[in-house]
């Protein structure tokens, strides 16, 4: 056998090898022979195993990839027992993703290092490029034909059912059959993928993706442009806004270096793709800034939370990509400096997925401090609370639970502990008879400020009793809110909408922080003349400075109605309508 077949072979048994240990720990966590950390130890430290190992083997020879992946596997394992410390159970840890996603990160970065190490330089940076790309590649190519294999099963079992001869559900039966044909299918797809990429597999990724960079640069280029006349509402103090940016960074931090390439000889020559670099590269320092000002001025706006300290760390790594690449950007020898800030960026990165996964670098403690802090310097309303929060945030989420319960214990905190008694309501409600005076003081208020066409509507406030709670609230938060020229984004408009009906109709239009229309529909009671919320059927609206003009000219004049080009098939005293 020559030494191809043979790496065919053992890698191959390594896959289903490692399918048949994954079987043999639900095997003994169905029997409970194991559980709680020392099962979850032995999940870990044998799936970083066999996952190092098929990464690197056969790139690096069998008995150093085997010490590679057993340091890698019990170094990981270490670090997520030790967070688990953070929780009452490994189910927490489970629960919360970046650990997981910082576990990974620690798992995948150091695999090219170690290639590299076993052939002569671990920062050797066309090894680290290349082997990079390849074990994407290897990997992406196992679940290809893992999944073609089973397609392969599902439609032979298929065609012999035709013939009374199917034999899926016997093979589903037959453990660990499955698991062995997964790992196997896997195996062999590393392998053949091994040899048939070669030492420049990563050509074929980069030719797909260098054509995407210009166009990816302009449409960064057009959203710094338009920020300053669009506004920052929108994006400063919105976490969402600030990981759309990270991911742009991460997304343009990849399309440059498949620019760059693993040296100066495979490098593209194109010049349309290496000014398009160049210019990604000093746009990236904006969009690191822009996103470490979103999610802070969040924090300052409401504290920290575990997702807030991940995401400030996110921030910080896409600011730290795009500081750098705009630096060498401005020097002659820009594609050198960006292959070093590669490397300087992932070592960085693995130690900040370390830090995140020890009492360094305790996210729930952050945010558990944080929010008791705001609360008890009553920047918090008791109202406003997030009880379900703080005990979702492991034990230093019960502490702060603890806390507020012993708290609430003292004189003059009863709110608090009717908040703590009922942690799933949005907020503590007042008695009956305080809460239905608040509501009618907030529609008096309501009333009062609205815009009405035709100007001052003498039905107004009748017409607002009509309206739902919760109708109510978003009315009057649109109406204390400007947007652009509006010095309240909302409008009440009282007409004849439905002329078979006795009476007047009425829409009240409000205009959200995001430039999105929203009607609530109303109509007067045929009997006793009360209003009542009911049903509307707003066709396509505009968004944005549309949305705003349109809600200039109505509340400036009375808006012409015209009829509906509707027919309907009388049914009796209904019909059948058919909607656009």
């Amino acid at each position: 056998m020559d030494a191809s077949h043979q790496n065919r072979a053992v890698v191959t048994a390594l896959g289903a090898l490692a399918a048949l240990a994954l079987y043999g720990w639900i095997e003994i966590a169905a029997n409970d022979w194991l559980a709680g950390r020392a099962l979850f130890a032995g999940v870990m430290s044998s799936g970083v195993f066999f996952a190092a190992l098929l990464a690197i083997f056969p790139r690096i020879p069998a008995l150093q990839a085997v010490v590679y992946a057993a340091g890698l596997a019990g170094f990981v394992t270490a670090l997520m027992l030790l967070a688990s410390n953070r929780y009452t159970g490994i189910a927490g840890l489970a629960e919360a993703v970046f650990p997981v996603f910082a576990a990974f990160t620690i798992c995948a970065l150091p695999l090219p290092f170690f290639i590299a190490a076993s052939k002569g330089h671990w920062r050797d940076y066309s090894v680290l490029f290349d082997e990079s790309w390849n074990i994407v590649l290897r990997f992406a190519m196992a679940g290809v034909l893992i999944g073609t294999v089973w397609l392969l099963i599902f439609l032979s079992d298929v065609l012999l059912s035709l013939v009374g001869l199917g034999f899926l559900d016997w093979l589903l039966g037959m453990n660990p059959a499955p698991f062995l044909i997964t790992g196997a299918a896997g195996g062999f797809g590393i392998a053949v993928a091994a040899e048939g990429l070669g030492p420049r597999g990563s050509s074929l990724a980069l030719m797909l993706l260098r054509p995407l960079l210009p166009a990816i640069a302009g449409v960064v280029a057009l959203f710094l442009l338009a920020l300053p006349f669009r506004g920052l509402s929108n994006l400063f103090g919105t976490l969402s806004a600030g990981m759309t940016l990270m991911a742009m960074t991460a997304v343009a931090a990849t399309l440059v270096t498949a620019v760059v390439d693993a040296d100066d000889m495979a490098a593209s020559r194109s010049k349309v793709l290496s000014l398009s670099a160049r210019g990604m590269g000093l746009c990236m320092a904006l969009l690191g800034a822009l996103s470490v000002i979103a999610v802070a001025q969040r924090v300052g706006q409401y504290g920290w939370t575990p997702t807030r300290v991940y995401a400030a760390l996110g921030a910080a790594v896409s600011f730290g990509y795009g500081a750098i690449y705009a630096a060498q950007m401005v020097r002659p020898k820009w594609m050198a400096g960006v292959r070093r800030a590669n490397v300087t960026m992932s070592l960085a990165l693995i130690g900040l997925a370390v830090l995140a996964l020890t009492p360094l670098l305790h996210p729930e403690r952050m945010a558990a401090n944080s929010q008791m802090a705001r609360f008890l310097a009553g920047k918090v309303d008791v109202g406003a609370l997030d009880v379900t929060a703080l005990q979702s945030w492991g034990l230093a989420g019960q502490g702060a639970v603890d806390a507020l319960t012993a708290l609430s214990k003292t004189a003059g905190q009863e709110k608090l502990a009717a908040r703590l008694a009922n942690p799933y309501d949005a907020f503590v409600q007042e008695p009956q008879k305080d809460l239905d005076y608040d509501l009618d003081l907030r529609r008096d208020g309501l009333a009062a400020v609205i815009p009405t066409q035709p100007l001052g509507a003498l039905e107004a406030r009748a017409l607002i009793n009509g309206l739902t709670d919760g109708a109510v609230e978003e009315t009057a938060a649109a109406c204390a809110r400007p947007s652009g020229p509006l010095a309240k984004s909302c409008v009440l408009i009282i007409a004849d909408f439905l002329p078979n009906a006795p009476g007047r109709e009425a829409v009240a239009i409000t205009l959200d922080a995001q430039g999105y229309l929203q009607v609530f529909g109303m109509a007067a009671n045929a009997q006793n003349g009360s209003w009542a919320q009911t049903h509307v059927l707003p066709s396509a609206l505009p968004e944005g400075a549309s949305a705003i003009a349109l809600m200039q000219r109505l509340q400036s004049a009375p808006p012409a109605l015209q009829p509906a080009p509707i027919n309907i098939l009388p049914l009796g005293t209904s019909g059948v309508l058919v909607l656009p």
